[in-house]
């Protein structure tokens, strides 16, 4: 039942990928799909694969002051090699492979890793929700500024507010089991990471890969697209986004494509007229960014069982959601 249900988790995602492509592609000519691809702009491609690069560096320094491994570099070095594991694996393998890696190398244990990355999910959500309230209110009131304004400060008082949350908490006895038991141990380990005067530089770090986004979603359309707006651009952010929770592998190959082409939907281009705009920015932000990871640490991924690692990682992230952790 288990291999049954392994052997599943491994095919599904890949079948989804082609399905997806299939459905996509099934009228665009192979000539027109190729002719596309070599039609980018060259200032804006060479910026956008510049951005892509170095994307993994902010990340990695985000996650060293989360999860506590140091020196700095070894977190980006496990970032841009899960990188390369998530391209090429036939499983959603970056969290496992950036978590292995500093807990061979750092001694980090996996609850530790565990629970930053749930912290840079719930920071990243947050960033999200900003940025589509800030473009919402722009549109509506032309008063984004403003509104934004008020929601940067009210991200660094809902750190402030968790923190409190974990002092207030750990000298309570801890409940067994539910929400409650979720809240008390999540706390914690987020009050943990936050403290001596991190919480700053976190957030600091969380701002700039959110501009960074912002600056690499709009390079990497204007490199395929005559023009740009402000809508494709947080909607390519929101649906790239979304699109990781729909189970598509390696390299979130399709559902990466679908997030691009709902956004040249909102801005008004046809899939059939720019069919090589997805496949293009998807391929400019994969091939540098696994160069970099296979050239850091094609040795360390050949040398480990992912499979193995990859479920003691789970087992561990979901006794972490449970509050066992």
């Amino acid at each position: 039942m288990k291999s049954s249900l392994r052997l599943l988790g491994t095919i599904l995602p890949l079948l989804v990928s082609i399905v997806i492509i299939l459905v996509m592609y099934r009228k665009v000519a192979l000539d027109d799909l190729l002719t596309g691809l070599g039609s980018g702009s060259p200032p804006w491609v060479f910026a956008y694969v510049l951005l892509s690069a170095i994307e993994p560096v902010l990340r990695g320094v985000r996650w060293a002051l989360l999860s506590g491994a140091r020196p700095f570099s070894l977190s980006i070095k496990g970032l841009y090699i899960s990188k390369a594991g998530n391209n090429l694996l036939p499983m959603r393998m970056g969290d496992a492979v950036r978590s292995q890696f500093v807990r061979d190398r750092a001694g980090v244990p996996y609850s530790r890793s565990a629970a930053s990355i749930l912290a840079e999910s719930a920071l990243d959500l947050s960033m999200l929700g900003v940025l589509v309230l800030v473009y919402a209110a722009a549109v509506v009131s032309g008063r984004g500024l403003i509104y934004g304004l008020g929601l940067l400060v009210a991200l660094p008082l809902a750190v402030i507010t968790l923190l409190s949350a974990e002092k207030r908490l750990k000298n309570r006895p801890a409940p067994s089991k539910g929400l409650v038991s979720l809240f008390h141990k999540l706390t914690g380990h987020f009050g943990t990471m936050l403290r001596d005067g991190k919480a700053p530089f976190v957030l600091a770090a969380t701002v700039l890969i959110w501009i960074h986004a912002l600056a690499a979603s709009w390079c990497g359309l204007r490199a395929f697209l005559p023009s740009v707006t402000p809508l494709g651009v947080v909607s390519t952010i929101v649906f790239v986004y979304l699109s990781v929770l729909v189970p598509s592998a390696p390299g979130f190959v399709g559902t990466y494509h679908a997030a691009v082409a709902g956004s040249l939907a909102l801005m008004g281009f046809s899939l059939a007229s720019y069919a090589a705009a997805p496949v293009a920015i998807h391929l400019l932000q994969f091939i540098p960014q696994t160069i970099i990871g296979l050239l850091l640490g094609l040795r360390y991924l050949i040398s480990n069982d992912w499979r193995k690692a990859f479920g003691d990682f789970n087992a561990v992230r979901k006794r972490l959601l449970k509050g066992l952790e």
